[in-house]
């Protein structure tokens, strides 16, 4: 068998008999040892899915010393019942190569998280993502610096192009390890083809999202009940060539031609965008069930089967239809209406932190180094054990087994080149996300967050003002004319000007240094 489980699942068992031997087996190194790690042999890793004319050096070629075991908490929504099967062939596979192995600690909240850190649980290397309290990390020092030690792991470097890892920098500084996926971000809208081929749709010329409204008007009339269907963050997503964004609520140019911090909610595309939302409700084009929120993920696989909606928002991925027709299980096409950008965010969307009190970052980021570039250990990681809970085609894709007991996203487990490919991906799939990612423009201010220490109380306000005001407006139940004037009222209210204010000292002084 290509991967040699029989002898992994053999290995497997004796492992679990020597769990808690290893588990009691320290490391040396760590964020303040004088023994880091270094260059070591040339890579020689089995299976590797990463094979070029001059492999990199690894960390994971040299003859383990000392077995060691670390705790790896994922991102996982469900529960499984098969994880510690799996974790054993992990470990089975893994510790003779690298001298590592692994607990698995699961959870899907991100409050999980931070208690498990706070307590000072053992956790050693974690996922989060800047959308799940990862600046946080940051900010109160739970994430170890790994500015100086990720030169020592060669292979890892090489496995995510240096534009990322630039653009995952913040302040200058390495903080976490991008799991390498779409590390850029553009925006576009996903439709359903069969609702093209009937209005014969032409986008050659459609370039904004004021350009979709005669198409809109052809589904609405046709009977489509969400012609448009938001998911949010529409003004954000429309308008990156435009501005780069701050915290989803400021922003500066894009082009670099003024560093002024501005309050996204007083610029005079935010009013013009309010107002084509506005036309579009009164039009019916946005259906009045969407009052309450944008629509989720579940509603929109709902809707879309049937011809109810004709347009919502896409990012402009990889293989983008594909992903688009695999997401809302109809035939979907992709219309793109920005640019694509690095930014502070976007390799940041899903990732891996070290925590800053764990003395085996050595082990930790073997296991990334390994996980990153290994097509076996991704296999595993990702889709679990070949003929259990997948099995291969006869081209060599993976076909999943229905409630097989275990199966994780690639997107929050390891580099998007490193499994195996699915049956319906593209053949070129990781060439296309590699070419995706070497091509996007870095944003002006890539690698600038901000700090909200010195403004909490205000930025809590401001919050507040947003949840009153933000959803009605931007799906266009409120008239922007009345009620665009009281939510920038609001906004100076709780503070808005003092936070822009604090951000423009925390920019002007990034800028200095950048």
């Amino acid at each position: 068998m290509r991967k040699k489980l029989t002898k992994i699942v053999a290995l497997a068992m004796a492992l679990t008999m020597t769990t808690s031997m290893l588990a009691a087996c320290g490391e040396s190194g760590g964020a303040g040892s004088s023994d880091n790690p270094g260059k070591e042999s040339e890579s020689s890793v089995e299976e590797s899915s990463q094979s070029t004319e001059e492999e990199p050096e690894s960390s994971a070629d040299a003859a383990p010393e000392e077995t060691v075991n670390i705790t790896w908490y994922r991102y996982r929504p469900y529960a499984y019942t098969d994880e510690q099967e799996v974790v054993d062939a992990i470990n089975a596979y893994m510790e003779p190569l690298i001298g590592v192995t692994v607990n698995v600690i699961n959870a899907a909240e991100k409050e999980e998280l931070d208690l498990a850190l706070a307590s000072g649980e053992d956790i050693d290397v974690f996922w989060t993502a800047s959308w799940s309290n990862g600046f946080t990390y940051v900010k109160n020092h739970s994430a170890m610096d790994l500015t100086d030690l990720l030169p020592n792991y060669p292979a890892l470097q090489q496995s995510i192009p240096e534009n990322i890892w630039e653009g995952a920098k913040l302040d200058g500084r390495s903080y976490y390890v991008p799991i390498y996926k779409e590390s850029a971000v553009g925006h576009g809208m996903a439709y359903p083809k069969s609702l093209a081929e009937k209005y014969g749709w032409n986008f050659d010329n459609v370039e904004t999202l004021a350009d979709l409204t005669p198409m809109l008007q052809d589904a609405y009339e046709g009977g489509a009940s969400h012609a448009y269907a938001s998911n949010g963050n529409e003004f954000v997503n429309a308008y990156i060539d435009t501005y780069s964004f701050i915290d989803y609520k400021y922003c500066v140019k894009a082009d670099g031609s003024d560093n002024t911090v501005l309050n996204i909610v007083e610029t005079p595309e935010y009013a013009e965008f309010l107002k084509l939302m506005y036309e579009w409700n009164q039009a019916g084009y946005i259906n009045d069930d969407s009052i309450q929120g944008f629509l989720t993920g579940a509603e929109l696989k709902e809707f879309m089967p049937s011809d109810d909606v004709a347009f919502t928002s896409w990012p402009t991925v990889p293989d983008g239809e594909a992903n688009a027709s695999a997401r809302f299980t109809v035939p979907c096409g992709v219309v793109t209406l920005t640019d694509n950008y690095i930014n502070t965010n976007s390799p940041f969307g899903s990732a891996y932190m070290i925590n800053v009190n764990s003395k085996k970052a050595d082990a930790c980021l073997k296991f990334l180094e390994l996980l990153s570039t290994d097509e076996t250990l991704a296999d595993l990681a990702v889709f679990g054990i070949e003929g259990k809970h997948y099995n291969l085609t006869e081209d060599g894709r993976v076909q999943l087994v229905e409630n097989s007991g275990f199966s994780y996203s690639t997107w929050s487990s390891c580099s998007v080149m490193a499994p195996t490919l699915q049956v319906g991906e593209a053949e070129n799939k990781k060439e296309l996300y590699d070419t995706f990612n070497k091509e996007a423009k870095v944003a002006i201010n890539s690698g600038f967050y901000f700090d909200t220490t010195k403004v909490e109380a205000e930025v809590a306000a401001i919050q507040a003002a947003y949840d009153e005001y933000q959803n009605l407006l931007e799906l266009g139940f409120y008239n922007p004319d009345d009620y665009l004037p009281k939510f920038q009222e609001a906004l100076k209210t709780a503070g808005v000007d003092k936070v822009v204010a604090e951000i423009q000292s925390q920019y002007d002084a990034w800028l200095q240094v950048k």
